[in-house]
């Protein structure tokens, strides 16, 4: 891929490539098409490459097997393979006991925090990091793969029960926070997916200064936890130029189009209309596809219709 953009510069500058160890040159159409085909089957064997390597990673997940990594709170790794650190799991075995007569995940950290407990890295512990030991199936003697979970080679410390247990008040208070999130500033709220098809939370944080309190807002899977403002920027901005592309649509969606001034919209009333409009947003690596309603343009003055008794500005949200 980097020699294919190169080449394209050498183009734009009117420089031809000679190579010395292959019978080619891109001054004429067969050596053109020579560095075609040669570039075709470099990309064609790291996808190989990459399938292979994934699919090795899958196969040995499904036998249970560590494959690298952060080791897990609970564990040391030896020979390649984790076994249980009695000191570490004891803080586990604790951390669990107290999610299940503490409120929150906030609160849990507050009281280990204030109790005197410390990371492995000698820190105050976090919201994040206690979330992942809450949710990691490692202490049942389970492993988890995208979103399949199989038995494990390392001996589980937590019992079956007490981490199901676990889950349901996760699950309860996740469903609990969505519903208090959506009157904010969420704009692809139960609407961004992984390619692997898990729906990405909403989550927040309030940070302290000497000064003011500033809250952080992001989007969180299982894998990937990262800030809400740089992935509704992209969709935002390719909504817009989405809209403006006449040769998309037909006359009578370009008519319904035309009633909407995109620029004068409010975030909030903008969000709204990205809400009624797209179906879901897949983030695969660094690749976003969006996904609309189309059939839902033609139908746009319900969408005025549920907006008329939205304020002009929610900014200050």
């Amino acid at each position: 891929i980097d020699f294919s953009k190169m080449m394209e510069v050498f183009d734009e500058k009117e420089v031809g490539f000679v190579s010395v160890t292959q019978h080619f040159n891109t001054s004429n159409s067969m050596g053109k098409l020579t560095l075609n085909v040669l570039l075709s089957f470099a990309q064609f064997e790291r996808e190989v490459t990459g399938e292979r390597i994934r699919d090795k990673i899958a196969n040995s997940r499904k036998k249970g097997m560590w494959m690298g990594g952060v080791v897990p709170y609970g564990y040391k790794l030896e020979n390649k393979k984790i076994y249980i650190n009695p000191e570490e799991a004891k803080l586990v075995k604790y951390i669990y006991d107290s999610y299940l007569v503490t409120p929150s995940i906030m609160e849990l950290r507050q009281k280990l925090n204030e109790e005197g407990y410390r990371t492995r890295s000698d820190k105050r512990w976090s919201h994040g990091g206690l979330g992942r030991i809450l949710h990691n199936p490692t202490y049942i003697g389970k492993v988890r793969h995208k979103k399949n979970v199989y038995e494990g080679m390392q001996e589980g410390f937590i019992k079956e029960d007490l981490w199901n247990q676990v889950q349901a008040k996760l699950a309860e208070n996740m469903n609990r926070d969505s519903e208090n999130l959506v009157v904010g500033r969420y704009l692809l709220f139960k609407k961004l997916y992984s390619a692997s098809g898990e729906m990405y939370r909403c989550d927040a944080c309030i940070k302290k200064s000497k000064h003011k309190k500033v809250r952080h807002e992001y989007y969180v899977s299982d894998e990937r936890r990262f800030k809400t403002r740089k992935i509704d920027e992209v969709v935002t901005e390719s909504m817009k130029e989405f809209i403006k592309v006449d040769s998309l649509f037909e006359r009578e969606e370009l008519d319904e189009l035309a009633k909407i001034n995109w620029d004068k919209l409010t975030f909030e009333k903008r969000r709204s209309l990205m809400q009624y409009l797209i179906d879901k947003v897949i983030l695969d690596g660094d690749q976003v596809r969006i996904e609309i309603e189309r059939e839902k343009i033609c139908h746009l003055q319900e969408w005025q219709g549920s907006v008329r008794d939205v304020p002009d500005d929610l900014e200050g949200i």
